[in-house]
């Protein structure tokens, strides 16, 4: 049987993605949703005339300009909250006054206040409604091929290893503190280094610091020259060097020489983790349709969300 599935906020990561790049399967959830078999595109809201006019014409599905209508009026299964972060809370008691969904999924972060991330995880508690929050890494095959990589020393420790990122702490930073949780573990100190200002949300500052893991050092850094995201990082392991490039799009292995050396050996052939991250939202789509099926799944709930608000909002107070 295949759940009916409501958008609340039809911009970028939502619709706008797939309709600018014909060679993605699937970067949107209108796109991923639509292309699903246990899934139906049923309807989505947005304020925006634009955004409801793209949406409509795109996929030839409704879109609403009043919410309290479109979801009484679709009764969906599964809710997307795809509007402005700062909106996400308001957005969730919505859906709950006027729906009753089977499961929500929210963009990242859930919240830039931790009051309200906690509100929202206790809302859905007491409605026995999962809420999961689309840290979509947590769906990539390649993120569990590199963990498994690291588990069975193939990536051999101690590494040390630098990520660079732009568009805020909260928005951006927390997607390396989820992946590198799944590879490393959980983090064991955090030293702040500096505050930059994020002229894409004033909010949501930049912040440079470290991470300290069991098994080694990760260095954040702010590109705040670029207008586009910027989402990479290299860690050099004690066997070899690992580079994830373009999102994740492109991630190389070039193991060390006798002597240490790996970059630019010509003798060392690059090992490519193949990635699927040109159908990030698909892959997301997949681990919900295990989830509703009882299967085995992997996505990342609202709950181990929050330590990444609390990890960050701890190094803004240092």
């Amino acid at each position: 049987m295949q759940s009916n599935v409501f958008l609340i906020g039809l911009g970028s990561i939502a619709v706008k993605y797939d309709l600018t790049d014909l060679s993605t399967l699937g970067k949107t959830h209108a796109r991923a949703v639509d292309s699903h078999k246990d899934f139906i595109l049923a309807g989505g809201y947005d304020p925006s005339e634009k955004n409801r006019l793209d949406f409509s014409r795109h996929y030839n599905k409704m879109a609403f300009e009043n919410l309290e209508y479109g979801l009484k009026k679709i009764n969906p299964e599964v809710v997307v909250i795809a509007s402005p972060t700062e909106k996400h809370l308001q957005s969730l008691e919505k859906i709950l006054l006027w729906s009753n969904p089977k499961l929500i999924l929210c963009e990242k972060p859930i919240s830039l206040l931790l009051e309200d991330a906690n509100r929202m995880v206790r809302l859905c508690a007491e409605r026995n409604i999962p809420l999961f929050v689309n840290y979509f890494r947590n769906s990539e095959p390649s993120t569990f091929q590199i963990a498994n990589a690291i588990n069975t020393r193939k990536l051999a420790q101690p590494f040390t290893g630098s990520c660079t990122y732009n568009k805020g702490a909260m928005h951006t930073a927390t997607h390396f503190l989820n992946l590198f949780q799944i590879w490393f573990g959980d983090p064991i100190e955090f030293k702040f280094i500096c505050e930059k200002f994020n002229s894409h949300n004033p909010l949501d500052p930049n912040i440079e610091f470290e991470v300290r893991y069991q098994g080694g050092l990760m260095k954040f850094h702010v590109d705040i020259s670029s207008s586009s995201l910027a989402f990479h990082t290299s860690i050099d392991f004690s066997n070899g060097l690992l580079e994830y490039r373009k999102e994740g799009e492109e991630i190389d292995w070039t193991e060390s020489t006798d002597n240490g050396n790996f970059r630019n050996q010509p003798s060392n052939p690059i090992e490519k983790f193949e990635s699927l991250a040109k159908q990030a939202q698909l892959n997301v789509w997949n681990e919900i349709s295990n989830y509703i099926h009882l299967k085995n799944y992997r996505l990342c709930s609202a709950r181990d969300a929050i330590r990444y608000i609390i990890q960050i909002s701890d190094l803004r107070r240092k």
